[in-house]
């Protein structure tokens, strides 16, 4: 009989263990705001800490999804940048290109024709960048930039950890 549950998300890791985590994850918002933001001076820290959000919730921290999470959500950041951009340069037409860009890239996620290039972290991050707010107020370098210190910084905490347990784990 197998008892590994159907959804991932549906494991409760029990109070030591989830208070364990729970310790590990601030520590890293600490760790990761001090760094990025106190010395590497990076401003959009939402963005590294969206990317961990979607590689931990949706890829489940698996390495072989990180890149193709890690390039959809460069892509959905360059085309909200899109709309910033080409209206201010061109006017009413190049907003029309940017939404043209848009719904092409919506049609290739849906259709699931470029899944390392246009996939659920694209729709998510243009879903993000997109809002008006941000699109008028953000740099799109440094959000790019952030987003790629996120996955970096996560990704070598995760596989540090993994290392870790897999130390601690006797051999079957």
């Amino acid at each position: 009989m197998n008892d590994t549950p159907a959804d991932p998300h549906s494991v409760r890791p029990g109070l030591r263990n989830g208070s364990l985590i729970f310790l590990v994850v601030v520590v890293a918002i600490v760790a990761l705001t001090a760094l990025a933001g106190g010395v590497f001076g990076l401003k959009s820290l939402f963005a590294a800490f969206m990317f961990a959000w979607y590689w931990a919730n949706v890829e489940t921290l698996r390495f072989d999804r990180l890149p193709a999470a890690l390039i959809g959500s460069l892509v959905g950041i360059g085309l909200a940048w899109l709309l910033q951009v080409l209206p201010a340069q061109m006017g009413p037409n190049g907003g029309l290109i940017a939404l043209l860009a848009i719904l092409v890239a919506l049609f290739v996620q849906i259709q699931n024709w470029l899944p390392q290039i246009c996939n659920l972290a694209t729709m998510l991050f243009l879903t993000m960048m997109a809002a008006p707010v941000l699109v008028e107020k953000s740099d799109f370098l440094d959000v790019a930039i952030s987003t790629i210190a996120g996955a970096a910084f996560f990704a070598g905490l995760v596989w540090i950890g993994q290392a870790i347990a897999a130390r601690r784990t006797p051999a079957a």
